[in-house]
């Protein structure tokens, strides 16, 4: 059996692994990609003739799927949660199990979405660079306590953000319509539709995944019912948003700032006007990057695949199973 690691994540860590990969009779590969991910090409040339790989954010479209299933491919697991680099469709119509990691960054990535959310609300990003530049700059800040907080995503990311904005004392909404409220008893927060979220929020977290319907799910529309003019935060998927209507009503002044750890094209190109806007926090698509957090799935992803090949059996992971 043949595997092949792809995952920055994991091939950096590799060595931590070495021992068990050994034990397990697999033969395997990590290949580092030189920017955040390979493409649909460079995949294509890397993947067939491995039966199953622990990919990154790769580019794994039809083609890629239909040529590596002939090459004896048997399952994909993704490093992390979102699979909208994976084309779930033919993965389907080549029975191709395709598995993720859920629930293994609520902490970590609810933490980096709270520390935009209090650099946004008191100007840290701006006073450090005029204090840099020799100007004693004063701005005043506002206070997060009963402010409005808006989640849209209610998963585990959206639940552990919730926490942490109630303990600042803040007034928590969510929407989400695959959370049923009723399954978690001891869920305080008020469930509304996104319109709402949009109406009445003083802060608006993106922490749902991204899938065909909500592509820029914030858009020219969306924006045009935030009477509030809202701190934007995304700490999910870049193509949530419509980034040349955000643009605009940053430039319209319609929003107050927002925090962006990702974006429609990553890396963020050096010469968008995301990079000009003095009211915006730019990050790396790095909200869930972690110690603690990569040590985790590196060791749920080897193990997947160990346990799989022991046991020939993929049920057991039944509930990280997507296709």
């Amino acid at each position: 059996m043949k595997l092949l690691i792809t995952c920055g994540h994991l091939v950096r860590h590799i060595r931590d692994h070495i021992k068990e990969l050994k034990n397990s009779g697999l033969e395997w590969q990590a290949l580092n990609p030189k920017n955040q991910q390979f493409n649909s090409q460079e995949i294509l040339e890397i993947l067939p003739g491995n039966n199953f790989i622990i990919a990154g954010d790769d580019e794994i479209n039809q083609e890629v799927i239909k040529v590596a299933s002939n090459k004896g491919l048997q399952a994909i697991v993704k490093w992390g949660i979102g699979v909208d680099n994976i084309d779930l469709k033919a993965a389907r119509e080549f029975n191709i199990p395709v598995f993720n990691t859920p629930n293994v960054f609520g902490y970590d990535v609810a933490e980096q979405a709270m520390s935009y959310v209090l650099s946004l609300s008191r100007s840290t990003h701006i006073i450090d660079y005029e204090v840099r530049n020799g100007n004693w700059h004063k701005v005043e800040g506002s206070s997060l306590y009963g402010k409005k907080l808006g989640l849209v995503g209610f998963g585990s990311i959206g639940q552990e953000i919730a926490k942490r904005g109630k303990a600042f004392g803040m007034d928590v909404i969510y929407c989400d319509p695959n959370f049923k409220k009723e399954a978690f008893l001891d869920n305080p927060f008020l469930k509304v539709e996104f319109e709402e979220i949009c109406e009445i929020s003083d802060f608006i977290v993106l922490a749902c995944s991204l899938n065909k319907n909500n592509i820029h799910l914030i858009n020219k529309d969306s924006i045009s019912m935030m009477f509030k003019k809202p701190y934007i935060i995304n700490v999910s998927r870049g193509p949530l948003i419509n980034e040349n209507d955000l643009i605009q009503a940053l430039k319209e002044n319609k929003l107050r700032g927002v925090g962006l750890d990702v974006f429609e094209k990553e890396p963020l190109p050096i010469d968008s006007d995301l990079i000009k806007i003095r009211n915006c926090i730019l990050g790396s698509h790095n909200s869930s990057n972690t110690v603690e957090a990569v040590k985790r799935v590196n060791n749920m992803t080897i193990k997947m695949v160990i346990d799989m090949i022991s046991n020939n059996v993929y049920e057991i992971f039944e509930e990280r199973r997507i296709v």
